[in-house]
């Protein structure tokens, strides 16, 4: 293992300008035949940026015949606040004209796009340019800098083969904040292209970046649950009642080959928290998706696996006190008598030194082993260690769970927040069999499994695939669920989640609560059969994996992975949101 440490990587910012203009590619092109008209157009596009002072915008006009005076029509669809006349005038040999909007710039709504549509008079237009634009006014909101925070990544690089390489993978933003309502805190430009080339060391030829400045605005009001603000990258997804569960924040960013739109998924659930400057995603509490034409496709993994998903706010102090810990193997003394278990450690750049103990069981709840590590009980046998020394070796007899609790210290203090929990399975002398975790499984329709006909309007067996799932949830730590059509015979559920596949561990969660979980797949196609694919993750370190395929509407012995006629009558409303795929 490592010592880690965070590398913030500068990146440049273009400050806000007035007006900004996206050059049309006719702005400067050579005519061809001559036309009998006068060849007017728009040599570019211009999206202006006013003051509540402001009275008035002017968008420039191009003609190609410059022989006459001359005047051209033109029309307008705009808001009634806006007035305009209704010719533009050319002076004999001038190729450049005005149109002059004009509006009151205090009676504008803050925030709020005004668009212009102006058509220039066909029979006067040319053919070789453009001659009809939406233009837009804009009154901004009186945001104002607050300077460079730093970004840490745990979404675009979390398929890096080496995880702990999200510690290292950071950039500098910049951070706005709304001068009258300050509870508003924006970023400006989080994922474009400057700053995934800082954390990527480039951009790779499949990704491009929509045009213009993309911002992501946090309410802060209360800093244990802070809200991502709507705003045009911000889709809302609901669940059958029409509840918002989650909220989807495009990045701006596009995968060519497979022409889908990236973007994160954040479950309300899981609160975006404010803590001595540092604004924090949840772990796991996220996933990474894609969109297609603004439809949700669904989910490449979860997201912030680390959990270093974060922005340090402007002037916040950075430090990483984050602690990795994880089962290296067992060794054997030459007494062949006596076993010690391997850990490895990992630290973050400012842990400068840590105590930890192993106990017994699956340990979920350590806030009293916490508490003793801190206060030198005697109760427990405690280790120290030091960062410069990443393999520690210790004692342990006979078999079972076990439970590493470490807390880091620095400045003489126990940063009791980072403290980590990792649990794992000991073989001891002989290695012996893992225990057995009793997983059932079974595909059916949502009636099939529920064996409520009442579901049939809602999740019609048709075009409806339920997938059922029960184990004892104490003795999992992920699921992975994987639906595709025309995977050949050959390939193993071994060779599908060795390259990804959708996580399914939110639904560990629903099992401790219920005894089971359901997954349920709408609007497939009826009469296509499906190929399924499980993977359940245990505490004892090894993966369990089901394939089976179902074909919506088919009879009902199309497949052994089904419940018995003594499937008691479960009820799919009562499911958590998130559950429904």
């Amino acid at each position: 293992m490592k010592k880690f440490n965070f590398i913030g990587l500068l990146m440049a910012f273009v400050g806000v300008i007035a007006m900004t203009s996206c050059e049309h590619p006719y702005a400067d092109y050579t005519p061809g035949a001559q036309e009998n008209n006068q060849g007017v157009y728009f040599p570019g596009k211009i999206d202006f940026t006013v003051s509540a002072e402001d009275t008035f915008v002017e968008i420039p006009v191009a003609r190609t015949n410059d022989a006459e005076a001359a005047e051209v029509a033109y029309r307008v669809e705009a808001d009634e606040l806006f007035t305009y006349g209704r010719t533009v005038s050319f002076a004999a040999g001038a190729t450049d004209a005005i149109i002059k909007i004009e509006f009151d710039g205090s009676a504008l709504v803050v925030g709020q796009k005004y668009d212009i549509k102006i058509q220039l008079d066909q029979a006067e237009a040319t053919a070789y340019a453009v001659s009809e634009y939406t233009f837009s006014v804009t009154l901004p909101e009186p945001w104002v800098s607050m300077g460079q925070g730093i970004y840490f990544d745990d979404l675009l690089c979390y398929a890096l083969a080496d995880p702990s390489a999200y510690q290292g993978v950071g950039t500098y933003v910049e951070f706005q904040q709304h001068a009258e309502e300050t509870h508003r805190i924006r970023v400006v430009n989080p994922y474009g292209p400057e700053t995934v080339a800082a954390m990527w060391g480039g951009l790779p030829s499949w990704m491009t970046f929509t045009e213009g400045t993309h911002y992501i605005e946090f309410d802060v009001t209360d800093p244990n649950n802070i809200k991502i603000a709507p705003n045009e990258n911000v889709v809302e997804l609901s669940d059958e009642a029409g509840n918002v569960v989650a909220i989807a924040y495009m990045l701006g960013i596009n995968m060519n080959s497979y022409n889908y739109d990236l973007a994160f998924i954040w479950y309300l659930e899981y609160p975006i928290v404010l803590k001595d400057g540092i604004i924090k995603y949840p772990t796991d509490g996220m996933t990474f998706s894609a969109f297609q034409g603004g439809q949700y496709l669904g989910d490449f993994d979860v997201a912030n696996q680390m959990g270093y998903m974060q922005y340090y706010l402007p002037g916040t102090s950075f430090v990483n006190y984050d602690m990795y810990v994880e089962y290296g193997g067992m060794k054997v003394e030459a007494d062949n008598a006596t076993t010690s278990v391997v850990l490895n450690f990992g630290f973050g750049g400012d842990v400068e030194s840590f105590k930890f103990a192993l106990v017994d069981g699956n340990i979920t709840d350590a806030t009293a082993i916490v508490e003793a590590i801190v206060a030198g009980s005697e109760e427990i046998a405690i280790y120290e260690g030091n960062t410069e020394t990443y393999e520690y070796t210790v004692p342990v007899q006979g078999t079972g769970m076990k439970t590493v609790v470490a807390v880091p210290y620095a400045e003489g203090e126990a940063k009791t927040d980072y403290a980590v929990v990792y649990a794992f399975y000991f073989p001891g002398m002989g290695g012996g069999e893992l225990p057995e975790v009793d997983i059932t499984v079974a595909i059916d329709s949502v009636v099939g499994i529920t064996g409520n006909p009442a579901y049939e309007e809602s999740y019609p067996s048709d075009s409806t695939m339920c997938i059922y799932m029960e184990a004892n949830a104490e003795e999992l730590t992920a699921i992975k669920g994987y639906v595709a059509t025309g995977v050949p015979a050959e390939v193993t559920p071994e060779e599908i989640f060795a390259q990804g596949g959708e996580d399914f561990s939110d639904f560990i969660a629903e099992m401790a609560e219920n005894g089971y979980a359901l997954a349920v797949y709408k609007g497939l196609t009826p009469g296509t059969t499906y190929d399924v694919f499980l993977a359940f993750t245990t505490i004892y370190g090894e993966t369990k994996y089901f394939r089976e395929q179902y074909t919506p509407g088919a009879a009902a012995e199309q497949t052994g992975m089904r419940l018995s006629a003594k499937a008691p009558a479960y009820n799919v409303l009562d499911l958590a949101p998130a559950t429904l795929r």
